[in-house]
């Protein structure tokens, strides 16, 4: 198996999130027209990211606007603040709440992780299969 630089550097496989700033660190050396590269790099990773976040929450957001549980706005607000309280929570999971255990053994982020990957995914596949099979039309 061939290691590429970034496996001979770490010894490891870095986290995929956290692969572009340990790829950044290798491809980079430095020069002020590196961090030049470095700095616009960061500000479109943080533009996708943002652009990303946006369109994740656009479908919450419609559906509470438009059944008139709230206004547009209002919705936008609670929908982000609830999403800024789990990535706080799974933040935290790291170091504060290292010892708070949600699901068994698991801190916060992996407890996230289980019932996300391991109950919502299989759960919603489930449910897609029994609405096409029974209530959609040819």
């Amino acid at each position: 198996m061939t290691r590429s630089p970034l496996n001979q550097r770490f010894k490891h496989d870095p986290p995929s999130s956290t692969f572009f700033f340990a790829a950044a660190v290798l491809a980079l050396p430095c020069s002020a027209r590196d961090f030049l590269f470095a700095g616009l790099a960061l500000f479109f990773l943080s533009v996708a990211a943002l652009s990303s976040s946006i369109s994740l929450l656009e479908p919450g957001v419609a559906y509470l606007s438009e059944e008139g549980i709230l206004s547009r706005g209002q919705a936008a607000i609670a929908i982000s603040f609830f999403v800024w309280v789990l990535g706080i929570g799974s933040a935290l999971s790291f170091n504060v709440w290292s010892d708070f255990h949600l699901i068994s053994e698991k801190n916060f982020l992996d407890s996230m992780d289980f019932l996300a990957n391991q109950i919502l995914l299989p759960l919603g596949g489930m449910l897609i299969a029994i609405f096409v099979g029974w209530f959609m039309k040819e």
